[in-house]
């Protein structure tokens, strides 16, 4: 079953004077979306070209990034037919759609080469939010169309979720309106501070009062629970790992075919430290569904760090960063990326990888317990010592026994906390950010 209700279209297309009238309602100012998911209208592919090849290679292309969105359990995707030859005027065209997004590119060829433009407008406000081209030789355009489509879809609904938080964070809750609620705590949860968390726990708790199937929310509150667990900020840590496990069975119970869903449910449970082999059946699953999918990739690269399979846990890591480089992820993805290369021995590597993600997650337990341990090993006990300091004043250590637990690097951890984290010194590195050297000549 899918988190949000589908509305069909209707057959009769709105006029442009009425497509122009001032909102009235809902989150999306006078939309009416054709879902309870963010919408996005597909327009067929342009060309300079009237050569029949050109013109069938662009409707190849509308077709193939059509079929990667639709796979999308996130978003509802109206394939809107052939580009009109007028100007386009998105505000109506995505009300006659009943969207609020609107995918429209252009396929050209050159000299042998084809270039493939896509741009992503919100028809409400008629502003590009994302736009990106591909180059490739036409000789090879067979082998790669599908990984070029895969991408696009990628970043789509990526950009669409940004713009969905964003908007949501911006606007007062003023209704109880399930889309924005959602949409509202999706925002708050990923500032990863205890006030923000709570709060997201109750909106999506709202959300489930309103609509007490919905997946995305009880898979959201399940999460949102496993961090409060794992990052030490429960009241009654119990209780909450018990709050994440019933979220958890009723998002399975709801949303069992949705890679969404199952991606969240994966991490809930890497989160209280439960069934690491459940989390990776749930995470087959997903990749099963949608093998494209750069969520489930993340998700699997976290259970495979649980597992202690590390180099299962860089690759799905890596794809999926190359899929989306902008990915809101990206930080987590990269502390992932340096555990993985600490089990592997590659110090060096990973204290890269570690050193950029903590500049995003400086009060995260498991990059600070990453970096001091990738420091310590380097012979860099100066720059493990105020992360160590400032890992002990967070607590938060049910996630580091969640997720590393490769002997060695524990001791290593221990041996550093025990050295360098004088509870004297716990309260100012709070508010201090350790500074960061240049590489290590070692």
């Amino acid at each position: 079953m899918q988190a949000w209700e589908r509305v069909a279209l209707s057959d009769t297309p709105v006029s442009a004077q009425s497509a122009q009238a001032p909102a009235t309602s809902g989150l999306a100012n006078g939309f009416a979306p054709s879902s309870r998911k963010p919408s996005v209208g597909v327009i067929g592919f342009s060309t300079r070209s009237s050569a029949p090849d050109d013109i069938a290679l662009a409707a190849a292309f509308t077709d193939e990034i059509g079929d990667a969105l639709s796979r999308f359990s996130t978003l509802f995707v109206v394939l809107a037919g052939p580009r009109v030859e007028r100007p386009l005027d998105h505000g109506p065209l995505c009300r006659e759609l009943g969207v609020r997004y609107l995918l429209e590119g252009s396929v050209q060829r050159e000299s042998g080469t084809i270039r493939i433009q896509v741009r992503l407008t919100d028809g409400v406000v008629r502003e590009q939010i994302w736009t990106q081209h591909f180059d490739t030789a036409l000789h090879a355009l067979f082998d790669v169309q599908a990984e070029i489509a895969a991408t696009v879809a990628q970043q789509i609904d990526s950009s669409v979720e940004i713009a969905e938080r964003t908007r949501a964070a911006a606007q007062p809750v003023t209704t109880a309106d399930a889309y924005h609620l959602y949409w509202r705590a999706n925002a708050l949860f990923r500032q990863w501070e205890r006030a923000p968390m709570e709060e997201a726990i109750a909106l999506a708790g709202q959300v489930l009062v309103l609509e007490p199937n919905n997946a995305w929310a009880s898979a959201l509150a399940a999460f949102c629970h496993s961090i409060t667990f794992a990052f030490g900020w429960a009241d009654d840590p119990a209780a909450t790992r018990a709050a994440a496990l019933a979220h958890y069975e009723h998002c399975l119970r709801y949303g069992d075919d949705d890679p969404f869903v199952l991606g969240y449910a994966a991490g809930t449970l890497v989160g209280i430290g439960g069934d690491i082999d459940i989390a990776d059946q749930l995470i087959e699953r997903a990749l099963e569904i949608h093998p494209a999918s750069g969520a489930s990739l993340f998700w699997g690269g976290w259970v495979d760090i649980a597992r202690a399979k590390p180099a299962r846990a860089i690759t799905r890591f890596e794809q999926a960063l190359r899929m989306n480089p902008r990915s809101a992820v990206r930080p987590q993805a990269l502390t992932g990326i340096g555990l993985g290369l600490l089990a592997c021995g590659e110090v060096m590597r990973a204290r890269t990888a570690l050193r950029e993600a903590v500049q995003y997650l400086p009060h995260a337990p498991v990059t600070l317990a990453a970096l001091v341990v990738a420091f310590t090993l380097n012979g860099e006990e100066q720059e493990a010592a105020p992360y160590a300091i400032r890992l002990r004043a967070l607590g938060g250590t049910r996630s580091i026994d969640a997720i590393i637990r490769d002997p060695r690097m524990r001791a290593v951890l221990d041996t550093a906390l025990d050295r360098y984290a004088r509870p004297q010194a716990d309260k100012a590195s709070l508010h201090t950010t350790p500074r960061i050297s240049g590489e290590s000549s070692r």
